[in-house]
């Protein structure tokens, strides 16, 4: 399950002024103490006098990540289907989070992830930007 957790410390910002620095992480966790654990470990060594503000399911299925530092967007999926006993078009709704430099770029990217993984016709309903700062791994 995964979970975005929001966070903010006092500490130096990109422009070297210190201020309230405020970072939203992605991370996958059992539970909301595994998830809380999981971040304590990782701000330890940035700023252990951090503040956990929310922690909240996310419903983000699928994270697709590249080698650049990039911006998070968010693409929202739908699959269409039939269903075999009533013959009734269903759908279902997925969401991925993109790491990309656009919305043009993340859309392109999702739409091939999805070509060549599924044989669902699907749509793109919505791509854009989060203000997730990090996805962390346990």
């Amino acid at each position: 399950m995964k979970f975005e957790v929001k966070i903010h410390y006092r500490g130096i910002n990109e422009r070297g002024v210190e201020a309230i620095i405020k970072r939203i992480f992605l991370l996958d966790a059992e539970t909301f103490t595994e998830a809380e654990a999981i971040v304590t470990k990782e701000m330890e060594t940035v700023n252990p006098d951090f503040f956990i503000e929310t922690i909240t399911r996310s419903k983000i299925e699928e994270v697709i990540t590249n080698e650049e530092d990039y911006e998070y967007y968010k693409a929202k999926v739908v699959f269409t289907g039939v269903d075999e006993v009533s013959g009734r078009e269903s759908k279902t709704t997925a969401y991925y989070l993109v790491e990309a430099n656009s919305t043009q770029e993340a859309n392109e990217t999702t739409q091939g992830l999805i070509d060549r993984n599924s044989i669902v016709p699907f749509s793109i309903e919505g791509v854009q930007l989060t203000k997730i700062t990090d996805v962390l791994t346990a």
